[in-house]
């Protein structure tokens, strides 16, 4: 199953761990680790947003964001995070792609916490659900991962 996983830079652990549990079940990930510029791009970013924002870098991580949210078979959104994770939930939730939401308790969504198919205090009841839901998709011959 293709997941893509929405949250911000400062969730930086637990959107490694995240991703490396699901890759060892076999699903396939994209996140920010391994997505977006090297250290060494990092470092020469303009420091002003607005100007970074018109970069050929920004452009090509848009797109490549853009397009990876909008062909998974699953969002995991891990909070808190910012707008650019809530922005590809609503992305997601407009194309008719599952969310799951991994709760903390400085979690602010507001009323769009709707989009969220569940929510989550705990991740290992999120990775059981994971595991159901990649089970009814193939049992129902949905093509998963495409």
């Amino acid at each position: 199953m293709r997941i893509y996983i929405a949250s911000s830079r400062r969730n930086q652990h637990a959107r490694e761990m995240l991703s490396t549990m699901m890759l060892l079940k076999g699903h396939e990930v994209f996140s920010i680790e391994g997505h977006s510029a090297p250290e060494e791009q990092i470092s020469d970013l303009p420091v002003d947003f607005a100007e970074w924002n018109s970069t050929e870098y920004a452009n090509h991580s848009f797109e490549l964001h853009t397009k990876s949210a909008m062909s998974a078979d699953l969002i995991i959104y891990i909070g808190p995070s910012g707008k650019d994770a809530a922005a590809v939930c609503g992305m997601a939730f407009a194309k008719g792609i599952a969310i799951f939401g991994l709760f903390e308790k400085s979690e602010d969504f507001g009323l769009m916490r709707k989009m969220m198919v569940r929510w989550f205090e705990h991740y290992d009841d999120m990775f059981k659900e994971i595991d159901a839901y990649s089970d009814v998709l193939e049992a129902a011959g949905i093509k998963i991962g495409t």
